[in-house]
């Protein structure tokens, strides 16, 4: 099904794999030429043309990339916008296509929804943006239908971006890295590895876009063979996927930890342009003739199976079939894992209760927003349901197109007539249920969704409170199946069902009545529109040449996910209140930490007022006594060593985007993460450009939850490019340890020393980098 080489592979003609180049034919040879050079053809990718032509370096290793539009939606654009404000921005670069799909559908803190999206329109007038209002579409489906464009690329403040199956390099960061395209900066980074995805065959009418998706995460997750890579999908496979279904898969590779995607393109994509009225941003791309790729992953299409990804990650991954056949064995083995999942919390986690007469009972379907919720997937489950009924017990069901122009003709083809007469109803374009925010099942609930994630602390869980909500990750076609057998598990491949291709007719119009483009014509005259919750980032402090951090939380689960930083859900509501917001970071893993963190804050405040903290704070008297002893700080001044809260995980980041992960840390006064390693890319970005520094820590070196750590001289070591940073844990006897950040660029190396992104720009602003 999946075969795995982790090697450099040099494929010819974009088809013909050579896996060594000690195996190359003489005929091979011959077409090669005597001048071939193995390294050289690296160059010959997708992913190398593009990136190149964005590339503003003259340097190829160490790229800075000006991106051709940047998207947010109501979670993320507020903060982007107000750094950008605050840090000089009068009008928009570049096309900013704000959406309004998060925040739409619940009123959680009153007015503070409808106040962003306003808030949105008013920005996109004063600076010259585009506004996408409220449910007319998802952020990546209008992306998709309106900016895509073969050999572009696209910066989101959604870590979902990914416009590959179309020929657009999309990226997935946090809102720093997007105020920076706002301020005419780059995006900066070392040349991406570049890993072929090499798809054969041809799928089974019952197996979906998101069983190909979870069959490749789980081929590549855990061993990281893709991570901050691009994935670039090409093989005699892609021309046998539909557009759609090429969309579905491509969206997905966000949770492989990959930076980004790119697809061959064909007459296919060709078509979906002409339909969307933008023949001209079509283009072919293939690899060169002869192209070297850092690894490769080959994916029989024809092998692949209706699939489940189980509670807790979009990787824990079983055909449905396996699972049916060992149910209680699975879900055993999830419940003894959810015992450290859970360990803080008075959660009890019943899988097994979902197993009768040996059947697996699920009370929710759920197909959604950019995965789910596209044409063909809605056409596909309205043919399973056709004439069907989901029954009238507990099972319910929802389906959400992707946009109003793929409702309207779902409306118009009668799929949605077909779906609403089998008992499904029928939602606008929003992405609640992705992130926690609608239709969250009741307590120790199992829903089945195709959606983009099933995180703990996801999807409306609780665990504080004691309410845990679970959800499966499945194919739309998979989740139809099931509903019609009234909630009993069942795969697409045990149906009979005849699916009916039904053509799709783009509607240009829907999105001309109501968005607002003001692309190139902004208004300095317009007020911004500010609603009572959105509010301006808090002053913080730069970094200090000696500092001194306490570790206020220690989290040991294998991988920390953004939404355990800083939960999703109702908390989005107050994204755009930094200080509102914070009082919620890592309440649903560790309750404790908003309050230790702010006993650590007040004594740099203190400290910043020109004070002794430890005439005041009698905790750091013995603390202080410790650093006294170690050599060269015999005498020191408390007053000149900066104080701040640090965080210890041993692979944080993973999911989410959203820097507000990072940037409630730092305005709680974090000024540190320690790891063993980041799970991702954008969380790492997120970290740098709020100032916080991402420590990395040796195996056999340990911190914990209490330790104070003095770290002398970081403002050298940063600025020096020193490699290693010496620390010193002060326990009863200090112990000194060796930080490292890893690869950092110069301007992250100011970001740090400054405090912030904001701090950097101003400091630029006022000639002090």
């Amino acid at each position: 099904m999946i075969k795995i080489i982790d090697q450099e592979v040099l494929i010819m003609d974009g088809r013909k794999i050579i896996y060594d180049k000690s195996h190359i034919s003489d005929s091979d040879k011959d077409k090669l030429g005597s001048h071939f050079d193995w390294a050289a053809a690296k160059k010959g990718t997708i992913a190398y043309e593009i990136i190149s032509a964005h590339n503003s370096s003259e340097d190829e290793e160490n790229v800075k990339i000006k991106f051709d539009s940047i998207t947010s939606h109501d979670i993320t654009y507020v903060g982007i916008i107000q750094t950008a404000k605050a840090s000089g921005m009068d009008k928009f670069p570049l096309p900013y296509v704000l959406t309004n799909c998060h925040n739409s559908l619940c009123a959680v803190g009153g007015t503070i929804n409808e106040d962003d999206h306003k808030f949105s329109l008013s920005a996109a007038k004063k600076y010259g943006g585009i506004h996408v209002p409220t449910n007319l579409a998802v952020i990546h489906s209008y992306n998709r239908e309106m900016m895509a464009k073969c050999g572009n690329m696209i910066l989101g403040s959604d870590s979902h971006t990914r416009y590959g199956a179309l020929g657009t390099m999309a990226v997935g960061e946090g809102g720093g890295e997007l105020a920076k395209q706002l301020l005419h900066q780059t995006y900066d980074m070392k040349y991406p590895k570049v890993v072929a995805i090499y798809l054969t065959g041809k799928p089974n009418p019952a197996v979906g876009p998101q069983d190909v998706a979870l069959t490749i995460i789980k081929a590549v997750f855990d061993n990281g063979l893709v991570k901050n890579k691009v994935m670039e999908f090409i093989g005699d496979g892609v021309e046998s996927l539909p557009i759609d279904y090429r969309n579905g898969i491509d969206v997905m590779t966000t949770e492989t930890t990959c930076w980004s995607s790119i697809w061959e393109t064909d007459e296919k994509v060709k078509e979906y342009y002409e339909i969307h009225g933008r023949i001209d941003d079509y283009k072919k791309l293939r690899p060169s003739q002869a192209t070297v790729y850092d690894a490769l992953v080959e994916v029989d299409l024809s092998r692949i199976k209706p699939s489940i990804a189980l509670p807790f990650h979009p990787s824990n991954v079983f055909t449905i079939e396996n699972l049916k056949n060992n149910a209680e064995d699975i879900f055993a083995q999830i419940e003894r894992d959810s015992l450290k999942i859970f360990e803080s919390n008075n959660i009890k986690v019943n899988l097994l209760s979902k197993i009768k007469s040996r059947k697996i009972h699920v009370e929710q379907g759920i197909i959604v927003g950019c995965s789910g919720g596209t044409f063909d997937n809605i056409v596909a489950a309205a043919d399973i349901m056709k004439g069907k009924s989901i029954g009238n017990d507990s099972f319910s069901m929802s389906v959400y197109p992707g946009s109003q122009p793929i409702f309207m003709e779902l409306v118009k083809n009668g799929s949605v007539a077909d779906l609403m007469e089998a008992g499904v109803l029928i939602k606008p374009a929003f992405c609640g249920p992705c992130f926690g925010a609608g239709d969250t099942p009741a307590n120790n609930e199992l829903s089945i969704r195709h959606a983009t994630r099933n995180f703990a602390n996801r999807d409306g869980s609780k665990p504080t409170d004691g309410q845990i909500s679970m959800v499966a990750l499945m194919d739309a076609r998979s989740i139809a199946s099931t509903a019609i057998s009234g909630g009993v598990l069942t795969a697409a491949d045990e149906i009979d069902v005849v699916y009916n291709e039904k053509k799709y007719n783009f509607d240009k119009s829907i999105y001309q009545k109501r968005v607002y483009n003001g692309w190139e014509n902004p208004k300095a005259s317009e007020e911004l529109v500010f609603g009572p919750n959105i509010k301006d980032w808090p002053d913080m402090p730069a970094l200090t040449e000696n500092l001194l951090i306490k570790v206020v939380t220690s989290l040991t689960d294998p991988v920390t996910t953004t939404d355990e930083l800083i939960p999703s859900g109702e908390t989005s509501s107050y994204r755009s209140n930094p200080l509102r917001l914070a009082e919620f970071t890592l309440s649903r893993k560790d309750p404790e930490y908003v309050k230790k963190a702010k006993e650590v804050h007040a004594y740099e405040i203190y400290r910043e007022e020109g004070n002794n903290p430890a005439d005041k704070f009698t905790e750091l008297q013995s603390v202080y006594n410790r650093i006294s002893h170690i050599d060269g700080y015999e005498k020191f001044n408390p007053k000149e060593i900066g104080i701040g809260s640090a965080l210890y995980a041993n692979k944080p980041g993973d999911g989410s985007a959203r820097e507000q992960a990072a940037s409630c840390q730092k305005v709680l006064g974090g000024w540190a993460n320690i790891a063993k390693e980041y799970a991702t890319k954008r969380y790492r970005s997120n970290l740098l450009n709020w100032g916080i520094i991402p420590f990395l820590i040796e195996n056999e070196q340990r911190v914990d939850k209490g330790d104070y750590i003095f770290i002398p001289n970081v403002i050298n070591a940063i600025r020096n490019k020193e490699d290693s940073i010496r620390g010193y844990v002060l326990k009863d006897k200090f112990i000194e340890i060796t930080l490292k950040i890893g690869e950092l660029t110069d301007k992250e190396r100011e970001i740090l020393i400054s405090g912030s992104l904001i701090n950097y720009n101003r400091n630029k602003k006022y000639n002090q980098i």
